[in-house]
């Protein structure tokens, strides 16, 4: 079993344990309108409390655009009088 998880992934697991999206929302306390928008990407960003109820907690991770930067020349600072 994997630690990084995308809820899709979550949920999916919890409807093979107890069988349906309905019986899974009903075991862990969660709406199964609510979750079905999770899994389905609908909404993504559940509150800390649903997190902690599908045994989740967020990482928020960055990651680098492709893309070439190019250096601006410096340009020679005058005083000015």
């Amino acid at each position: 079993m994997r630690d990084d998880v995308t809820l899709p992934e979550r949920i999916d697991e919890f409807v093979k344990v107890y069988g349906s999206l309905r019986a899974a929302a009903d075991a862990i306390g969660i709406d199964a309108g609510y979750l079905s928008r999770l899994r389905n990407g609908e909404k993504v960003s559940p509150t800390k409390d649903m997190l902690t109820r599908l045994g989740l907690y967020r990482i928020v991770t960055y990651r680098r655009i492709c893309k070439q930067w190019t250096a601006t020349p410096l340009t020679q600072r005058t005083k000015s009088a």
